[in-house]
């Protein structure tokens, strides 16, 4: 006849005292207390390693009292001995379980986001601008409320939550393409088997999307002419004052046109290194510098402005420290305080600067293809076959449409010396 443990009570297991050598207390069914010399009270569960030949016993820590309890050690040895029902072993059941933990804090949506960030979406974005971005939107929006959450924990209605708190926008747009993107990789990884995270994205709908604010080039003088007053009167920098005319004339990008270099100008062309191109993914597959034939009034932009930073490598060169260049953001922030309170306000901005450009030479009939290369749209304006077989690249045909580019922009007031 099997012997009959007393269970332990809450009391008992108070006020067991040490003694010179560690002893025991059952409370039955494999769970009992182990007393150490120095008072520790330490749970242990006992039993036999199931399907083992011969029978194996294993001792199982459950915990250390008070942090368990006796009830709670107690639900523990139960769960052990349902284990051990079903022949599973509790020691090997609770190491799978630790791992599987271990996993799951490793494969939060932060750490897989990051994770894509640094493996894969280099080679989909446009450029180092772009990643560093959305990188920040992800921290401004999504990581606070997701971030530390496994990936398999991510439904719907988390997204739906955090959804509501950003609203319907462009931004969500970027940053559901970004979130979903993640979760796609997740399953590349084998993390997860399958999301549907893209439903929580139904019912947010973006606004579309307003092209940049520009003039029409028959306003074009209007535009100078405060640009020009402002500059006279000394509220805009000389070094921002060019980068405006010479951004004008050749229909570069804000950051393109800070990043110019002196040795980028060669027997009357400029030539724009691909790398400082907005990245298109056909771009960074298949580089290919940007060449500018410069007009009579940009020749003359760039003598001047060699006598104010001739010394330094870029053409605009800071003026607190010339070995780097201006900010990107210095004539988009000067225009929008010369037009503050002027007809022109919100009609026009730095980047909109390249469709008064492109829109002009439309006006005048320039060939579609040329207009398009002009701005440095490589494929635009050809077939997508044509683009790869026609290498021409019209150059002597950019040469005279940009000449009547500066010409009108002289004619519209614009002070080339």
């Amino acid at each position: 006849m099997a012997r009959i443990t007393k269970p332990l009570t809450n009391t008992e297991v108070i006020n067991a005292k040490p003694k010179v050598k560690e002893y025991t207390l059952s409370d039955g069914k494999g769970l009992y207390l182990l007393i150490k010399p120095n008072g520790a009270k330490l749970w242990r569960f006992n039993y036999y390693k199931p399907l083992s030949k011969p029978k194996k016993r294993v001792l199982l820590g459950v915990g250390k009292f008070p942090e368990v309890s006796l009830q709670q050690a107690r639900k523990m040895r139960d769960e052990y001995l349902a284990l051990l029902v079903e022949d599973v072993d509790p020691l090997a059941y609770r190491q799978e379980q630790k791992q599987v933990e271990l996993m799951r804090s490793e494969n939060t949506f932060k750490i897989i986001c990051a994770k894509w960030f640094n493996d894969v979406y280099p080679s989909k974005a446009n450029n180092p601008d772009t990643i560093a971005k959305n990188w920040a939107r992800l921290e401004n929006h999504v990581f606070p409320f997701i971030g530390d959450l496994p990936l398999d924990e991510i439904k719907p209605r988390h997204l739906l939550d955090l959804y509501q708190r950003i609203g319907a926008s462009n931004t969500l747009d970027k940053l559901h393409r970004l979130i979903k993107s993640t979760m796609d990789y997740g399953i590349k990884l084998g993390i997860i088997e399958f999301h549907n995270c893209n439903i929580a994205k139904d019912d947010f709908i973006a606004p579309i999307a307003k092209n940049q604010a520009s003039i029409l080039p028959i306003e074009l003088p209007k535009l100078i002419t405060l640009v020009n007053n402002a500059h006279k009167a000394h509220r805009v920098e000389l070094n921002t004052f060019y980068a405006f005319n010479l951004s004008l004339l050749t229909g570069l990008r804000q950051g393109e046109l800070t990043r110019l270099e002196w040795r980028f100008i060669d027997d009357g062309l400029l030539v724009v290194p691909s790398h400082l191109l907005k990245q298109t993914r056909k771009l960074k597959e298949q580089p290919r510098d940007h060449v500018i034939p410069l007009s009579t009034q940009a020749k003359r932009q760039l003598d001047t402005i060699r006598k104010i930073n001739g010394t330094s490598p870029f053409i605009f060169a800071k003026v607190r420290n010339r070995a780097e260049h201006m900010s990107r953001e210095s004539v988009a922030k000067a225009l929008k305080e010369i037009l503050q309170g002027t007809e022109l306000q919100d009609r026009q901005n730095a980047h909109g600067l390249r469709s008064i450009f492109r829109t002009y030479l439309t006006q005048i009939g320039v060939n579609v293809v040329v207009a398009e290369l002009a701005l440095a749209h490589h494929s635009s304006g050809r077939g997508k076959v044509q683009a790869v077989y026609d290498r021409y690249e019209y150059l002597d045909e950019r040469k005279q449409a940009l000449q009547h580019w500066g010409d009108y922009c002289e004619q519209c007031g614009l002070l080339t010396e």
